[in-house]
């Protein structure tokens, strides 16, 4: 079964700056080729893919939707502040 829209739903994930996803070998090879030609773009494009990947993923959005859906569940309120949400960002647990 082929899977319509697949391919606009990844790209609307990640922002192009970013590089590049697909399932073509030639593209990834040109993507490669097009990196190590220009490494401050390759730089610029791993900033970038890192940003949104924290932005979507990191430990801050996962406490932002955690600790609402622990209040929800436990009825009782719950957040954690951002200076606490640094200091395990940075590994700095002992603050």
């Amino acid at each position: 079964m082929k899977v319509t829209g697949l391919p606009s739903l990844t790209f609307e994930a990640m922002p192009a700056a970013a590089g590049i996803v697909s399932t073509r070998v030639s593209a990834l090879a040109d993507a490669l080729e097009a990196f190590v030609a220009d490494p401050d773009r390759a730089v610029q494009a791993g900033r970038t893919a890192r940003a949104a990947a924290l932005d979507r993923y990191g430990l801050g959005r996962f406490l932002a939707d955690w600790d609402p859906l622990l209040g929800e569940i436990s009825g009782c309120a719950r957040s954690v502040s951002e200076s606490a949400i640094t200091v395990i960002v940075r590994g700095r647990w002992d603050a």
